[in-house]
């Protein structure tokens, strides 16, 4: 049931009322799960007393909010899909908190024949930027600026690069080599085609490539808060990313797209998680605590 919020709005009072009338309305549940819905933990503490699960990999502490976070005491438990060494210690939690790791896909798509279904010769060299879901943010708009602009002062006649978003995030016009593909549903066979992919730093689609064994070169744009911080430093320890931030020059980025390509040095694997061990994480909370 699409509650018609914005995703740019949902920590609006106009969204806590949506959320408010929905669950009010539908019937006593016998679980909640919220993915970072946090207007549903109050309501279903202190109105509907059912138990609600939280799906998160931010606290309020992060962004500079700590007293914040006594809001999300309101919760049953809270289940975060991330490095558990990615998250400071949060005293003023009071409810369970489970990490689980990030929960990623790993791709099974086939380089080469992927490489083939593109379009892109074997000895091309091939990169793919994403920006998100919401590829008119200023950052999108930035680091796709700065990677058209090493493209086209490095790049061969051969070479290939698919922009997975749309003419809101920056100019579109044509150039040797670049393909607009916009929004995908289905970006894995460009990743997976690709020898290197440039991503925003903010997203979890940088633990996937990396759970995927995708060169990945991140770049930081805006204000990222402690815990992706903190990703960001355990993957690029761990030998799956290197990364630049969006003031970087054209020549810089491109040196590190390039260098992304070299075999990754040994590391310690990270811990990710899987599917059912989240759902059970969930689950056990059915019924209460």
């Amino acid at each position: 049931m699409d509650l018609g919020i914005p995703d740019d709005a949902d920590m609006t009072h106009a969204a806590g009322r949506r959320v408010f009338e929905f669950l009010t309305s539908a019937g006593r549940p016998d679980l909640v799960i919220a993915d970072e819905v946090v207007w549903a933990l109050p309501i279903c503490k202190d109105a509907l007393d059912v138990p609600c699960v939280l799906i998160t990999d931010w606290f309020f502490s992060q962004w500079g909010r700590p007293r914040a976070n006594a809001l999300l005491n309101k919760a049953t438990a809270i289940v975060v899909p991330d490095f558990r060494d990615a998250h400071e210690e949060l005293p003023h939690i009071t409810v369970p908190v489970h990490f689980t790791g990030p929960l990623v896909n790993r791709f099974g798509n086939d380089g080469s024949s992927a490489r083939h279904d593109l379009g892109v010769p074997p000895d091309a060299f091939m990169a793919v930027v994403t920006l998100g879901g919401m590829t008119d943010r200023p950052e999108a708009r930035q680091i796709a600026a700065l990677a058209l602009e090493a493209w086209r002062k490095h790049a061969g006649p051969r070479d290939r690069l698919f922009v997975l978003a749309g003419p809101d995030a920056g100019d579109p016009s044509p150039h040797g080599g670049v393909t607009w593909v916009g929004v995908t549903q289905d970006p894995e066979p460009y990743f997976s085609a690709a020898d290197v992919v440039v991503a925003d730093a903010a997203g979890f689609t940088v633990c996937e490539l990396s759970r995927s064994d995708i060169a990945v070169v991140t770049v930081e744009a805006g204000v990222l808060n402690d815990a992706t911080r903190r990703r960001l430093r355990l993957l690029a320890d761990a030998g799956a990313t290197t990364g630049v931030t969006v003031r970087a020059s054209p020549d810089d980025l491109w040196r590190h797209m390039r260098a992304a390509r070299a075999p990754r040095p040994a590391g310690d694997e990270p811990v990710w998680a899987t599917a059912d061990d989240v759902a059970a994480r969930i689950l056990a909370y059915l019924g209460g605590t």
